[in-house]
């Protein structure tokens, strides 16, 4: 959702705006045998000010931090680890994935490859110089978009028109000349699974 931090912004700022104004006009009418009520009336709408303020800084934040490459709007993402699933540990990056994934290395010859494999589903990863830019991932049936995860613009690619389709994900620039690419196959499900993993991606 590209736009999710213009649409926190924009919110905030109106939902702030509108309590400034409620409480303004509340304080004038608010005298003598309502005070009570009038107490507890204001501490909601000053705490209304502080929830619309927060979300407005909020997408702000979010705004302010997007990223752009090959002119596509790079939103960045906030994902929270799903309970029940679990970080690995790849040295250069870490991805957390349901339990019952696990690492398979691989040689390399100039880079960083190995696979993750539940048994049903494998994403093989590729992380050096050379990555896969997926550039031929496109296309009618694929859906390509810009994120910035972690503080890096990445290109997530789902191949959605294929019940059996491909899914990838390429970071283009992680300092030093590297990048990299994790791809795999699978189903609409696998596939949705693979994509909220990529979010979790640390460096």
């Amino acid at each position: 959702m590209p736009y999710l931090t213009d649409l926190l912004f924009f919110a905030g700022t109106a939902l702030f705006l509108s309590f400034v104004a409620r409480l303004y006009m509340f304080n004038k009418r608010s005298t003598g045998a309502g005070k009570v009520v009038s107490v507890h009336r204001r501490r909601r709408l000053i705490t209304g000010i502080f929830l619309s303020l927060a979300v407005a800084v909020a997408g702000g934040y979010m705004k302010y931090r997007l990223k752009y490459f090959n002119g596509m709007r790079c939103a960045a993402v906030i994902a929270f680890k799903p309970v029940g699933w679990e970080s690995i540990m790849l040295g250069r990056f870490q991805i957390s994935l349901p339990k019952g994934w696990q690492y398979v290395p691989a040689q390399g010859i100039d880079s960083f490859v190995g696979q993750l494999t539940n048994g049903e589903m494998e994403l093989s990863f590729d992380y050096g110089w050379y990555s896969n830019r997926l550039d031929r991932w496109q296309g009618p049936g694929f859906d390509r978009n810009c994120r910035s995860i972690d503080g890096y613009v990445a290109v997530i690619v789902n191949e959605y028109a294929a019940q059996t389709g491909r899914v990838g994900i390429h970071f283009p620039d992680l300092g030093g000349g590297n990048g990299l690419t994790i791809t795999g196959r699978g189903t609409p499900d696998q596939r949705k699974q693979a994509i909220s993993a990529f979010q979790q991606i640390r460096f």
